[in-house]
């Protein structure tokens, strides 16, 4: 299985802490964010991850170099920062599968990866991984029919609700229907898009579910990881 990671943000809400390294190298407990996460991926049984990468880009390509764990790595490197829908478009061109998953690299999920590839196989469709959280002001709020997406309205909301949790599993050509873009947002071209044709049916994740975003989230990733990261190794 092949995965892109999303690590070029700058990470402005967390200049505050963290001043020389991009966001996902973040320590918690110890370890960078980021590596937390390639833990994960490995124990889950993913063979590539290819990792969008353009701020403070060489710290996280001197720290994982080519290969982690029984990961190979490669790197999608942005010139210019292109948006989510930009970086996802020129990681995917990295990809030899006819799927592959996105992850956030600010984000940590213990999703069940086998269900959503089962639920893909099913449903023949691309999968958003979503969650219901307590305030939906900060990621914008789903509307579904059934299980697929029928409406995505970007942190306008306030309240419980199901939130996109910025993981995908999709079809590695789907951006090809955005050949002429270079620089642009998934949240706002592609989901839209993607409702219409082919459609995006969600899967409901309903365990951790970790965003160090912001100075307050990334104090409580150490607690909420701790027992999690015991169990990775």
């Amino acid at each position: 299985m092949e995965a892109i990671i999303l690590a070029g943000g700058i990470g402005s809400r967390l200049r505050s802490i963290i001043k020389d390294v991009p966001k996902p190298m973040a320590l918690v407990e110890g370890k960078p964010f980021l590596q937390i996460i390639l833990d994960n991926l490995n124990h889950a049984g993913f063979t590539k991850v290819i990792l969008s990468v353009g701020y403070l880009s060489d710290v996280i390509v001197g720290y994982f170099g080519d290969e982690y764990k029984k990961l190979k790595i490669e790197y999608a490197v942005e010139n210019k920062r292109l948006g989510t829908g930009g970086a996802i478009k020129y990681a995917l061109q990295s990809c030899s599968d006819k799927y592959a998953f996105v992850f956030n690299g600010d984000t940590f999920l213990d999703i069940d990866i086998k269900a959503v590839v089962e639920l893909k196989k099913v449903e023949n469709l691309p999968i958003m991984v979503a969650r219901y959280v307590d305030d939906v002001s900060r990621y914008g709020a789903l509307t579904l029919s059934s299980n697929k997406l029928t409406k995505y309205r970007e942190k306008l909301d306030a309240g419980f609700g199901l939130i996109n949790a910025g993981c995908y599993y999709l079809p590695t050509n789907i951006m090809s229907s955005f050949a002429d873009l270079d620089v642009f947002s998934f949240e706002e071209i592609c989901i839209p898009a993607i409702i219409q044709n082919p459609g995006f049916v969600v899967y409901k994740h309903d365990g951790l579910f970790i965003d160090i975003g912001i100075p307050k989230d990334l104090a409580l990733a150490s607690k909420m990881l701790k027992n999690h990261l015991s169990y990775l190794g």
